[in-house]
């Protein structure tokens, strides 16, 4: 992903293609994660149910990857 499509990120919005136990999935980008107090980069929430209701809770469904990992499918 590029720092221009890395910016244009939309949480509930964007959908991006990256891998989990070697297997691409297409998934919704929910929302950003970090700790300011440890920052080692942008990990992105991510969830591969595009009908989730609650885009702003952490639901067990929901994985966790790496802006670098990822490849972006779609901006709404």
């Amino acid at each position: 992903m590029t720092k221009e499509q890395f910016d244009r990120l939309i949480p509930g919005k964007s959908i991006l293609k990256t891998e989990f136990y070697g297997t691409e999935k297409e998934v919704l980008f929910k929302f950003f994660l970090g700790n300011s107090n440890n920052f080692d980069g942008y990990w992105l929430c991510v969830t591969d149910d595009m009908t989730n209701p609650e885009p702003h809770k952490v639901l067990e469904t929901d994985w966790q990857t790496y802006y670098n990992l990822c490849e972006v499918v779609k901006f709404e």
